[in-house]
């Protein structure tokens, strides 16, 4: 199990105050290189601020499949 964090780029809110860390979003794909089945945990934190209530997360990586949990390596070799 492979774990791939994606995190905002900034970590302050646009009016100035921080972001606080308040969960997260899990996501998980199945991927293959010649013998060895892995999987790959994506997880997306939730961060808000505190003043404005804004809510910040990272998108959601591409799937190529929609709402499919293979990865790009396992369909290649399908």
């Amino acid at each position: 199990r492979t774990l791939i964090h994606h995190e905002p780029d900034n970590s302050h809110c646009q009016c100035g105050c921080a972001l606080k860390r308040i969960g997260e979003d899990a996501s998980e794909k199945l991927d293959y290189t010649p013998g060895v089945f892995t999987v790959e945990r994506h997880i997306r934190g939730k961060w808000a601020c505190e003043q404005c209530e804004t809510l910040i997360q990272a998108p959601v990586p591409a799937h190529v499949i929609d709402k499919g949990v293979p990865t790009a390596g396992l369909l290649a070799h399908i």
